[in-house]
């Protein structure tokens, strides 16, 4: 089914939209909670300001992906790496040259 529509401010509660696909679709300011989007597929998308909080991205993968002046707080990052390296052992390396004095 294909539906071309203009709708704002559309809630949509209780719905199973698996294998839908959302193409040149607008959804700034979107609230998206409780959902289940394993297996969820995003590309050229535009999620500048996003915030994700309680988001379990386990074996999540981000490829070609923009991450300037991106944060990451109070988040677990265990085996979670940077072009194959342990951020873990990263943040190691940067807080033992920091307390040698390093910068």
């Amino acid at each position: 089914m294909r539906i071309e529509a203009r709708t704002e401010s559309l809630e949509v509660a209780g719905a199973d939209l698996s294998g839908s696909v959302f193409d040149d679709v607008a959804m700034a300011r979107t609230k998206v909670s409780n959902a289940d989007l394993s297996m969820l597929l995003v590309s050229n998308v535009n999620a500048r300001g996003a915030v994700f909080e309680d988001v379990d991205l386990s074996g999540a993968v981000f490829r070609n992906t923009r991450l300037a002046d991106v944060e990451v707080t109070e988040s677990c990052i265990a085996g979670m790496r940077i072009n194959g390296v342990l951020v873990t052992e990263l943040l190691k390396a940067y807080e033992a040259a920091q307390s040698a004095g390093g910068e």
